[in-house]
Order: C-alpha cells, then structure tokens, then sequence
C-alpha cells in the first residue's frame, strides 16, 4: 500500500542488536555487515530513506540470517510506505528469532490492515504469552479485541449480503475498512453493493483501490471497463480494458469487450473531427451509426442525438434541429446544450417567442449552479404546458413558475443575496402582464423592454465579477441578443 505505516518500537530487538556487537562470530555478523548497519541506522534517523534501504540491503546479503539487518530494512520499507515489502522481512526476523515480540506485534499490524483476521489474531496471541512489555501487552490486547470485532461485522456483512440487503452490507464493509484498508475482497463485495444500489462511480473508486491491492487483478479491470462504458465514458473504458488486456492477452471477456469499445470510440472520434471541419452531414451519419453500434446504452443514444441536434442547428435545418433537441430535452430536460442548439433552430425560423423561451438561465447561488430550463410546450403551441419546477430554496413562493423566476432575476440579485422584496416582485409581475398584452404589433415594445431588464441584470451580475459570466451565461447573453436584433431588423 502507498500508505506511511507507523513505525515499529525498537523493542528488545534492538537490545539484542547490541549484545550482538563484539560477538560476531556467534551472531554471524562480520564487520561489514556492522558498519552498514550502523551508517543505514544513522541515514534513516536522518530521513534519508533511500540511502538508509541501500545500506540494509547490502547488511541481509553480507549475513542472511542476521535479523537485525531484515528488522531494520522492514522499518524503512515501513517509513517508506512500502508494507507489502516489509511484510516478508517481518516474517523472516520471527523465523530466525521466535520471541522478537516487536517484530511479531508490527506483522500483526499488517495483516490486521490486509484483512487477514485469523493470522493477525494469531499473532497478537503470541505476543500475550510470550513475556511482553507493559506497552506490547496493552497493545496486543487492544488489537485482539479490534481483530474480534472485525470478524463479528464480517459475517454479518456477509449475511446481509447474501440477504440481498445491500445497504446494510455497506454499512457493515465501510466500518470493517476502516481497519481492514488493504482488503482487496472486501472492496471488491462493497463495489458490488454500489452496482446494485445504482451507484457505479462509488463502486468504481473501490475497484481501482481492488486492482491496485492485489496483483494481475484483471477481473477488477474489467468490472472498471464496463462501468465506464455504461456511463457513457468511452474513453476511460478503453484505457481501463487495455490494461486488463495488458496483464493477461487471452482474456476472453476482456478482448471481446476491448473490440466494442474500440469501434465505438473509433466513430465517436471520426464524428468529432467531421464536426470540427464543418462536414455536418457527414457528422450526422457518424453519429446515428454510434447508435446502431451500441443501442442497449441509453447514454450513448442521447450524447449522439445531443450531437447530431447540434449539427442540424449549424447546417441550418431548423425544423430537424428542433425534432431531435426536443426527443433530448424529453431525455434530458436540463441538457444545455441541447437548450441552446434548439433556441438557435427557433430563431432560424423566426419563431422569437420559442426561442426565448427555450433558452436557460444558470442562478448562481451560495457558489453553487442550478441550471434553471423553462420549456413552455413550443411544439404545442398553446402555451398551456408550463412545467412547474421544483427550485432550489430560494424560490419566492410556493405559486412561483420558472417563468417568474426568470424574471425575477432580472432584479439583479448578487451571489448569496437575499430575495426580491414582495413589492419589487410584484411590480415586475406588473410590467410583465402589460407588455406581453396587447396586439401582435407590440411584439418588439415586449423584446425592448425585456432587453432593458435584462441589461440591468447583466451589468449587475458581471460588472467587476468576471467569474459570474460563466459559459452558460455568456451563452444565454449572445442568443438574446440575436432574438433582439432580428426582432429589431437590424
């Protein structure tokens, strides 16, 4: 594990390391064995740890069986976050010297960490019968009861498991890891929980914590692949597929999900690029062809259809744009981009009212972004059909549409600010009424007065606050303004 360990206590080990100077032939520790033990004990007090592990490497080939030098080279291992490392020197000084309780007491630490209970219990065991200090006693007391515990949440995780009661098998595991952090199994069962409660990304964070714990874990790999895929992340699945194909070649499973992800992201790129040099009917096809590559992932259909909207915006086919944003706003009812390309169609086809209608406002509040979509039914055309929405904490009052919300914004409120006082909210409610009545010919009185609003907001919200003119908003900026000035004539 990557994880600094806590150091060991020189313990009796050390005292025995130094009974060992001036009988060398009895320990089997020559001169130069001592002097790298030395200068490696002086250069790890010194943090040099690199140096230090030189010098402790060169002591464990100078005398084999000295259990100092493998004691020493296990403490810097352990310093260096190295513990799968310092795991056999461990086990290696208890077999050339049975009652170095220090030693024995850290490898339980390590195995209590690897989720190896019954080892690690052994081992806390021996250390109580084998005459320890007062600390050592304690401690391997203390660990003896976590290690009991550990077995207790396992088998209930276990059992909730089995039960098909995945919340509770979590809450069982995240308590067990607490302790337990290098138990590959574990995560892996707690990965398959998230995938049954319906959140991948969690149970992706656990797999990659799995497939790093333990070696040539290609199944791990896989599970990571196919997680990404079904997010609609082409590109992280490729990178993650290839590494399972990396560590075994012949993985049926692997490769043949390797070939799917690899065409898909083949056509995804090739569409892209068509977009970038203008080729939108050509991009088109690319993309309904990623639909019929993979029509079992929704995700894929609405980022292609989100695409192809965007390229029927841009190739100036209104009536298109519009059919296919809308199928992605019914999917997607907060996709700005599909908001945007679809208010860009409305005003290709001069239909203003849509257009602004169609377009979003992003309110930012307390540093957060909630991307406000007000749809009023343009296909229907009867403006019956406003959707309610449910805003953040905010909204005015319970009655409040989106509608009002949207111009209430026009009142300039600043980040973290308080709400519009109920007279400034009903007098623009007023204004509102009056210049959205009256004849079809009072259409552009309607859009100047919007646009005096909407540029008091601006200055407002963007004046000496450039981080307030997000992408989103520059965006809902620059489309007003088109409807503005195509209303205008100009």
């Amino acid at each position: 594990g990557g994880r600094r360990e806590h150091l060991p206590p020189a313990g009796r080990g050390e005292e025995d390391g130094a009974d060992c100077k001036g009988k060398s032939a009895e320990c089997g520790v020559n001169a130069d064995v001592e002097k790298h033990l030395e200068l490696g004990k002086k250069l790890l007090a010194a943090g040099q740890l690199a140096d230090a592990l030189s010098q402790f490497h060169a002591a464990v080939d100078g005398d084999p069986d000295n259990y100092i030098a493998y004691y020493r080279r296990a403490t810097v291992f352990l310093a260096m976050g190295k513990s799968k490392a310092a795991l056999p020197d461990l086990t290696k000084v208890i077999e050339l010297k049975m009652d170095f309780t220090a030693a024995r007491l850290q490898r339980g630490h390590l195995l209590l960490k690897q989720g190896k209970l019954d080892e690690a219990e052994d081992d806390f065991k021996k250390v109580l019968k084998s005459n320890p200090s007062d600390n050592e006693e304690k401690e391997a007391q203390s660990q003896l009861m976590k290690s009991d515990e550990m077995q207790r949440l396992r088998s209930q995780a276990l059992d909730a498991f089995e039960s098909a009661d995945y919340m509770a098998a979590i809450s069982f595991l995240d308590k067990i890891l607490e302790v337990c952090v290098w138990d590959a199994e574990l995560r892996e069962l707690r990965a398959e929980c998230f995938i049954q409660e319906g959140e991948p990304r969690k149970a992706i964070s656990d797999l990659k914590a799995a497939s790093k714990l333990k070696n040539d874990n290609t199944e791990a790999f896989y599970k990571i692949s196919t997680l990404y895929y079904q997010l609609g992340d082409h590109e992280l699945s490729l990178s993650e597929v290839r590494e399972c194909l990396k560590l075994d070649q012949d993985h049926k499973r692997c490769f043949a999900h390797y070939k799917q992800v690899k065409k898909l992201n083949k056509l995804i790129e090739s569409a892209e690029e068509l977009i970038r040099d203008g080729r939108y009917t050509d991009a088109t096809s690319k993309y309904e062809s990623v639909m019929k590559t993979e029509p079992n992932v929704v995700e894929y259909t609405i980022r292609s259809k989100e695409r192809i909207c965007h390229c029927f915006s841009k190739d100036e086919k209104p009536v298109e744009a519009i059919r296919i944003c809308s199928e992605v706003l019914q999917m997607e009812p907060d996709n700005v981009n599909a908001l945007k390309d679809r208010a860009e169609a409305y005003l290709i086809e001069e239909m203003y009212d849509e257009a602004c209608f169609s377009c979003f406002g992003v309110v930012t509040l307390n540093r957060q972004q909630v991307v406000l979509s007000q749809l009023l039914a343009p296909e229907g055309g009867s403006g019956q059909g406003r959707q309610r929405l449910k805003m953040a904490r905010w909204l005015p009052a319970s009655g409040q549409t989106a509608g009002d919300l949207r111009w209430a914004g026009c009142l300039g409120r600043r980040r973290g600010g308080s709400d519009p006082s109920r007279s400034s909210l009903k007098r623009l409610q007023g204004l509102k009424l009056w210049i959205t009545s009256g004849p079809g010919g009072a259409m552009c009185y309607r859009w100047r007065w919007q646009w005096l609003l909407w540029l008091r907001w601006w200055l407002l919200r963007c004046s000496g606050y450039p981080d307030r003119c997000d992408a989103p908003v520059v965006a809902t900026a620059m489309l007003r303004m088109k409807s503005r000035l195509r209303c205008w004539g100009l």
